[in-house]
């Protein structure tokens, strides 16, 4: 019986996400990734313009470009990193050298993510993770002037979250975490409603589900954008099936980019903090 119930239950998913690949060769790993269904664990790449954070980074050693970005992501032993390639420097990393074995790539995987297990397991529960706000790479970062860097940052947007829904049902969910007790939480259910709002509140992310009737979230975004001090707002989509995400037209709309839907506490958490205060 006991055997029959584990069976039922979905293995943990692995976020990856793919760092400096062709989009061929990407094609390629988001495939065979998705093979492995069974296990301790199955895999999944992020989109580009996923908000998620990734359990795990894979990056293409032969492109320095692709190095640089890594190094600026800091790997670590809770979010560690596989590199596929010759790597041209030294660095704290498996590596995997071209062509791929496959059979090989999961056994990394494997020591990788129980690697990462025993991190999370040591980390004291009064000390999570930073949330990390940068909005670019910073691939020349021995080269710059600090104070260069001080000077492009930009201080999180005062204002609350509102979230356009066809229920009031997530907006209790995010309003009833306990991060969010001083950040005001409303929910409208139509464009109009959230532009009315927008135009009389000092908003600073807009969650936008894209299962809403009658939304178009890329025009409703847009608008916000091209509003009354709409600029700084951060518009964040929820995307889940049959919506499938457009980078194009998020990035001509002005999105920050989305989340799959369904979403956690943890995940909502760790978005929120990105952009708020």
């Amino acid at each position: 019986m006991q055997n029959q119930i584990t069976r039922l239950i979905p293995p943990p998913q692995l976020a990856i996400r793919l760092i400096g690949f062709s989009s061929q060769e990407a094609g390629m790993l988001e495939a065979t990734f998705a093979v492995r269904t069974e296990g301790k664990y199955s895999c999944c790449c992020l989109a580009q313009d996923s908000l998620q954070d990734p359990d795990l980074y894979c990056a293409n050693a032969d492109d320095l470009k692709a190095l640089a970005i890594l190094s600026s992501l800091g790997p670590s032993d809770i979010r560690p990193a596989l590199l596929i390639g010759a790597p041209a420097i030294a660095l704290p990393h498996p590596h995997l050298a071209r062509p791929i074995r496959w059979r090989k790539l999961f056994d990394v995987l494997d020591v990788l993510v129980d690697q990462r297990a025993a991190a999370l397991a040591r980390l004291h529960p009064a000390l999570p993770p930073v949330p990390e706000r940068r909005q670019r790479h910073r691939l020349d970062i021995d080269l710059t002037d600090p104070n260069d860097y001080i000077r492009m940052r930009s201080k999180p947007r005062d204002g609350g979250v509102l979230i356009i829904d066809k229920n009031p049902l997530f907006r209790d969910f995010t309003a009833g975490l306990p991060a969010m007790r001083k950040v005001p939480a409303t929910w409208v259910a139509t464009e109009q409603a959230a532009l009315d709002y927008c135009n009389l509140h000092n908003v600073a992310v807009v969650l936008i589900n894209t299962a809403t009737p009658a939304v178009d979230p890329y025009r409703l975004c847009r608008t916000i954008r091209s509003g009354r001090d709409g600029s700084g707002v951060v518009v964040i989509l929820l995307a889940g099936k049959p919506f499938s995400y457009d980078s194009r037209l998020g990035q001509a709309a002005g999105c920050n980019g989305f989340l799959n839907k369904p979403v956690n506490a943890q995940l909502v958490l760790a978005t929120l903090q990105k952009y708020l205060p």
